[in-house]
């Protein structure tokens, strides 16, 4: 993951934060997603992004409640995130930029760790 204040050519440190996540199955509108909301009382959902700048390491963490476009492919599910897509996709809060700063955007694989077939219908 890229982001825009880091050192030209240097890749961002994203690590995923207050696991577990619950993720929730769910139909919006015609589209299949796959809600990520927080779970007990580890906190919001979110991630934490660190690398260095011209001025030293940056770290940012954004955090709240999101969820994907979820699709059927062989035996697991393609989540996309999409920045079009407020209702599915909020924008989330982080300590850098503030209130609503925050976006998940782009395509992840969920498996089934113990082997089985994951699918949404």
């Amino acid at each position: 993951m890229a982001f825009g204040g880091c050192n030209s050519g240097q890749e961002a440190l994203t690590t995923a934060i207050h696991l577990p996540w619950l993720i929730e199955p769910a139909l919006v509108g015609m589209v299949f997603v796959l809600l990520i909301l927080e779970m007990g009382t580890s906190g919001l959902p979110g991630y934490s992004i660190e690398c260095e700048t011209i001025v030293g390491k940056f770290t940012d963490t954004c955090t709240g409640n999101t969820g994907a476009e979820a699709k059927n492919v062989a035996t697991a599910v393609e989540v996309e995130f999409s920045e079009i897509s407020e209702e599915i996709t909020p924008a989330i809060t982080c300590t850098g930029g503030g209130a609503m700063q925050g976006l998940f955007f782009g395509l992840g694989i969920a498996t089934n760790t113990e082997g089985g077939i994951l699918s949404v219908s």
